[in-house]
């Protein structure tokens, strides 16, 4: 068993200063919201605090000095592609709307959301309704973007000579992922640079689901009718690679569920310990792709593994997918993930390939159905296909 040494950008949001007021958010045209107000009335912010804190303090911080945002700095924003977003200059969580005032956090399902199981004629889809599993997606988002408002956030401005020109860089730091901005002074010229994007918001959604599922086990059922045994199955889904679509930054999730697997297999240790290693570089500000974890991936004789990891995150961080339809380049982003992750699956020690598999076909929160007939569980369709089975045996002649 190792320790892999890492380097922290510290707890906290620091840098950049004061909150923004209403009055000035409201000139960049971002305003409150009746409709998320109503909602956010349903959401118990304390529970929620109550937990992050627990992470919080287990990673050195105390709660007093925790960033989480109460649902006074919640408002609505024009911002097409995501559907609610933490923005860390203004310190707010923004809902967010389309150019024709539609909110996504409360959008249906899609209807062609069923997948076909496996080598059967049946389709799956979440034992959830429609309704339903909206509400728990958007209790779901709020967790996530408090993840993001209560990990590290920084904020540091440098200016010099760069390559003979003037240039003022800035570096904002959220979690695992940075944005590095630099302008030239006397040309104008702005480039900028993600790095850490796909693990940052991997991390933030994985640790936003266990969230989710402690937020619901503590308060059993909620304002709104959910349950636990709801949310267990929402879960479910989630981890299950049947369904490519409904569910938010998925292949970012199973991009860091890999990562994980190699870590601990690099360290030896138990891959619960990695995670909890994980979550304390996402509240500290730390870099999983850092020179002490390459060094520790060479040593292991795994370093073109950790050259992927790199290169998949950085590349697919700063893609740009040129679609005229958001959800499109949405998607397209997903699948360029997707295909990163089966490169790297295969290269992972079977004990580990036998772990996620198990996570990844979890069907204990899908129904099925044939075409034409009404949906029934899983269970009872593995009855049916067993029984179906028992027949055709029972039907197929004898050999000598």
């Amino acid at each position: 068993m190792r320790e892999l040494p890492r380097e922290e950008k510290g707890l906290g949001r620091t840098g950049y200063g004061r909150e923004w007021s209403a009055s000035e958010l409201s000139k960049e045209g971002v305003e409150k919201d009746s409709r998320v107000q109503e909602f956010l009335t349903k959401v118990d912010f304390e529970t929620a605090r109550g937990i992050y804190a627990e992470l919080y303090a287990r990673n050195g911080g105390t709660a007093a000095d925790m960033n989480f945002i109460g649902p006074d700095r919640f408002y609505t924003h024009t911002k097409e592609g995501t559907t609610a977003s933490f923005l860390a200059d203004k310190n707010i969580i923004t809902i967010n709307k389309t150019k024709k005032g539609e909110l996504k956090l409360f959008a249906a399902p899609p209807h062609t959301f069923y997948e076909k199981y496996q080598d059967t004629e049946y389709f799956a889809t979440p034992d959830l309704d429609d309704a339903t599993f909206v509400k728990i997606d958007a209790v779901f988002r709020v967790l996530h973007e408090e993840g993001h408002a209560v990990s590290s956030n920084t904020a540091e401005k440098i200016s010099g000579f760069f390559f003979g020109f003037f240039v003022e860089k800035y570096e904002m730091g959220t979690g695992y992922r940075t944005v590095e901005v630099q302008q030239h002074v006397f040309s104008g010229e702005s480039r900028s640079r993600l790095l850490g994007e796909i693990v940052n918001e991997g991390v933030t959604q994985l640790m936003a689901l266990n969230v989710l599922s402690e937020y619901y086990r503590r308060k059993g059922t909620d304002d709104m009718g959910i349950s636990s045994a709801d949310v267990q199955k929402y879960i479910s889904c989630f981890n299950n690679d049947l369904f490519s679509i409904g569910f938010s930054r998925k292949p970012e999730v199973e991009f860091v569920r890999i990562f994980a697997e190699y870590l601990a297999s690099i360290a030896e240790v138990p891959r619960e310990i990695v995670w909890q290693g994980i979550v304390r570089g996402c509240m500290r500000g730390g870099d999983l792709f850092d020179e002490h974890i390459a060094a520790a991936f060479k040593e292991h004789g795994s370093e073109k593994v950790f050259e992927l990891l790199k290169s998949f995150d950085t590349s697919l961080s700063n893609e740009s997918f040129a679609h005229d339809d958001v959800a499109q380049r949405v998607r397209q982003r997903g699948d360029a993930i997707r295909a990163a992750n089966a490169t790297l699956f295969e290269m992972l020690p079977p004990e580990s390939k036998e772990h996620l598999a198990e996570i990844f076909s979890d069907d204990t929160g899908i129904k099925v159905k044939k075409v034409g007939s009404d949906w029934i569980s899983f269970a009872e369709m593995q009855r049916r296909i067993k029984e179906e089975e028992a027949h055709t045996q029972e039907g197929s002649p004898q050999t000598a």
